[in-house]
């Protein structure tokens, strides 16, 4: 689910029924199927992201920005983000090796946390508030799926687990 799109589209009520907090319920197996590596334009990169695999690679922290990455100030949050750029027809992930993560011992954070995506929502406008007249912006961190054909497990639970991989 492209929450930016929504968000362009006006869909409010859409974004407020997919989003998630730490209580909410899915299911999810890995598959091996690669869907997680491909089309995925939102994958931002940690700082310990870049570490670890710099690390794995044997180069620099600024060699993996340089070559698999794009660095920029967020337009909201006005903080340095750095994002993968899929490559190729398809939109694949730059570590995808013959169907198979080649960093997957140090994947990136929001690439251990799928199907789950962390979303800063701002309150304030999400319920039909402006935020140019709030000088301060009230975020709040949830998940949405990025594949609502999944069946149900507590998000918490999803998140635990996943922490413990990374």
């Amino acid at each position: 689910m492209d929450i930016r799109k929504l968000a362009e589209e006006g869909q409010v009520e859409e974004i407020k029924r997919q989003l998630m907090d730490l209580d909410s319920k899915f299911r999810f197996k890995c598959r091996k199927c690669g869907k997680c590596c491909r089309h995925q334009h939102t994958i931002l990169f940690t700082p310990r992201d870049i570490f670890n695999i710099a690390r794995k690679l044997q180069t620099t922290t600024g060699e993996v920005i340089d070559r698999y990455a794009e660095a920029y100030i967020g337009s909201a949050s006005k903080i340095p983000l750095v994002h993968m750029v899929p490559r190729g027809k398809n939109e694949v992930c730059p570590f995808l090796v013959d169907g198979l993560c080649s960093i997957h011992d140090c994947k990136p954070t929001a690439c251990a946390l799928f199907p789950l995506g962390r979303v800063a929502v701002n309150k304030t406008a999400l319920e039909g508030g402006s935020e140019n007249n709030n000088p301060e912006i009230e975020l709040e961190i949830k998940y949405m799926l990025n594949d609502t054909r999944l069946r149900f497990k507590k998000a918490s639970q999803y998140c635990t687990r996943m922490a413990r991989t990374v």
